[in-house]
């Protein structure tokens, strides 16, 4: 199987990506993870790799043909959804030096 990508773009303009084997995603009861971008040098965006940031993602590849049509409701971590984001708080802050 080839190899799965996930760009970052800037104006359409890709500057950062993940690329993954497809066989890294072949369990059916994946959780949801994080992972790191890597920034593309060729196009001079991001000068520290750093810079580039962190996705979420759950992912499942499987050939239909093989195996069927996947059904969310068979696996746990399909059916339950996502979790909800926290709710965001200002925060004001008086910072002196003396």
């Amino acid at each position: 199987m080839p190899d799965i990508f996930v760009y970052l773009c800037l104006d359409d303009n890709p500057i950062a990506y993940y690329r993954e084997a497809c066989s890294e995603f072949e369990e059916p009861n994946s959780v949801l993870k994080w992972y790191p971008f890597k920034p593309d040098f060729a196009v001079g965006q991001l000068k520290e790799g750093y810079k580039a940031g962190l996705f979420s993602m759950r992912l499942h590849v499987r050939s239909v043909t093989e195996k069927g049509v996947f059904n969310q409701s068979q696996y746990r971590n399909w059916s339950i959804g996502f979790p909800k984001r926290n709710r965001a708080w200002k925060i004001r802050a008086a910072i002196y030096q003396g």
